[in-house]
Formats: structure tokens, sequence, C-alpha cells
């Protein structure tokens, strides 16, 4: 590469903007589903709202948002937590338990909701 090449590569995704890929298309079927795991929970499995600590305002900067990240990184986040092998943080049992509850059917309609979602403003944690 001749000199300045890597410095005019970098400053041209630099200066592109936040959250321009398409989102994962899923059914709509799919993306209710999610939504109202987002919302509501799956009270039945002792499951709680994910808005409710990733959608709350002013959110702990430790609980990652959910918004715009790719569907497929999302599911492998969440077999990862109801397998028992995802760790992170000292609130990562919370996931883990939360998890628990989940079928594959609701991390795939989750995931997919949230892939719709336009990124959520401001700084990542």
């Amino acid at each position: 590469a001749a000199p300045g090449e890597w410095a005019a590569l970098a400053r041209h995704y630099a200066s592109q903007p936040k959250g321009t890929a398409a989102p994962d298309a899923a059914p709509a079927e799919r993306l209710q589903a999610g939504q109202s795991i987002a919302e509501r929970g799956v009270p039945n499995n002792y499951v709680p709202a994910c808005l409710s600590c990733h959608g709350v305002d002013p959110r702990n900067p430790v609980f990652p948002k959910l918004e715009g990240q790719h569907a497929a990184y999302l599911e492998a986040q969440l077999l990862l937590f109801r397998s028992g092998t995802r760790g992170g943080t000292h609130f990562s049992h919370l996931m883990a338990n939360a998890a628990k509850g989940l079928s594959d059917e609701d991390i795939r309609a989750a995931s997919a909701y949230f892939a719709s979602q336009p990124p959520a403003p401001g700084p990542d944690p």
C-alpha cells in the first residue's frame, strides 16, 4: 500500500454513520413474538422483560444496548447464557437465570426483534 492509503481508508470508514447495516429479515410473527418477550418477558417461565433492564433510562452501563445488534450475535449470546457458559460482569447471573426460561424459538424471536430495531442513540457502554 502506498503511504497514507491506510490512514485514508481508516478515515473513510470512521466517517460512516453508525447503524447503516440493513436489519436482519425475519417473519412478522417472529418479530411480534420477540416484541412481546422484549416488553413483557415470558412470565410463565420466570423470564423478565428484556427492556426492564436493557431499555430503562438511565440504563445501568454494564447492560448493553440490544437494538440494532445482529440477530445471530444475540442468539449466540443467549444460548451461551442459557447453557451457563457465558460470563461477563457480576450481573451475568441475571442473564443466565433469565435465559434458562427461553426456548430456542423465544431466543430467535427476541434476537430478531432487537436486530430489526434502529440502534439506540447515545454512546455505547
